[in-house]
């Protein structure tokens, strides 16, 4: 993927992700299904620290922002589990 075109894809892919959210209340997407599913919003948070990540690494070759300059303001309750190490290949 040339580096020009990652932007655009990474912007038509979170417009898709908000256009599928949109509508979804605080309420909806904190609640907690039963069993192994996870909450919209915590899907969400999964879906732009991927973003964050796939972003920063892959396209501008720095650290994620929510690992770097906004380590600890990002809202989440914790840090998504370790397994890329903020690197490109497989996981550990």
């Amino acid at each position: 993927m040339a580096q020009t075109a990652a932007p655009t894809m990474f912007k038509s892919m979170h417009e898709f992700l908000e256009g599928t959210i949109a509508g979804v209340t605080s309420e909806q997407g904190g609640w907690k299904p039963q069993g192994l599913a996870n909450s919209i919003g915590a899907n969400y948070g999964h879906v732009v620290f991927a973003e964050d990540g796939g972003d920063q690494r892959c396209v501008r070759g720095g650290a994620p922002l929510m690992a770097s300059g906004f380590a600890g303001k990002t809202g989440a309750s914790e840090p998504p589990p370790p397994g890329f190490a903020w690197s490109i290949g497989p996981p550990r």
